[in-house]
């Protein structure tokens, strides 16, 4: 019994410890200061029109809004590209 509370006791520690670095306020940006949002055309074969603007507008707010960062239109520190292939209905 007396090793079963020491196995709970250090699986606790060990637990507690590892929660210390998490933050759910953001992500560590590093040493970025500015970041910027390419075009997210819309490439799927169901086009949903003003989908691509919405994306892309949407992605620069949450970065905005969760980071520090500053937006700009180009020569950023982090760049974020990509496309829409895909557009299911469920």
């Amino acid at each position: 019994m007396k090793q079963f509370k020491y196995i709970i006791l250090l699986s606790l520690g060990i637990t507690l410890a590892n929660c210390g670095a998490y933050s759910f306020t953001g992500a560590d940006t590093g040493d970025a200061e500015s970041f910027q949002v390419n075009f997210f055309q819309n490439n799927a074969s169901l086009v949903e029109p003003g989908l691509d603007v919405n994306f892309t507008r949407a992605l620069q707010d949450l970065i905005v809004n969760q980071t520090n960062l500053s937006l700009v239109n180009s020569g950023g520190d982090l760049i974020f590209e990509g496309e829409i292939v895909e557009y299911p209905i469920f």
